[in-house]
């Protein structure tokens, strides 16, 4: 199927944006950055590898999210890890939020179109 590389660079990102949130017990807010920042690097990777039109002939705007929302978000946190620009962050929280209100929603719902197509 045409979606596959997209699709598994969906899943890619989406692994490592769930291993980025997690925050191990005990680890200092500045070794805490230092730890998600390959994670968001791959997030950011993972969309350039991604087709938006295939994402999104599997579940509608599925891409649009994905590459507009969560690999934005993961984008400008490393800019703002990199250079510190406080205004990046504020960006980046906006994507994520938006990300995670359409995401939320979504998810059962992308998943059970992705297994109805790839079984």
């Amino acid at each position: 199927m045409q979606a596959d590389k997209s699709l598994q660079a969906f899943f890619s990102a989406i692994d490592a944006l769930l291993t980025a949130d997690e925050r191990p017990e005990g680890i200092s807010a500045e070794d805490n950055v230092a730890r998600i920042k390959p994670f968001l690097q791959k997030v950011v990777n993972a969309g350039a590898k991604t087709k938006r039109a295939e994402l999104n002939s599997l579940y509608a705007h599925l891409g649009d999210h994905f590459l507009d929302d969560a690999v934005a978000h993961a984008r400008l946190v490393i800019q703002v890890i990199d250079t510190g620009d406080d205004d990046k962050m504020i960006k980046a929280t906006a994507a994520i939020l938006r990300w995670q209100r359409w995401w939320k929603p979504n998810q059962k719902k992308v998943m059970e179109a992705i297994f109805n197509q790839y079984g």
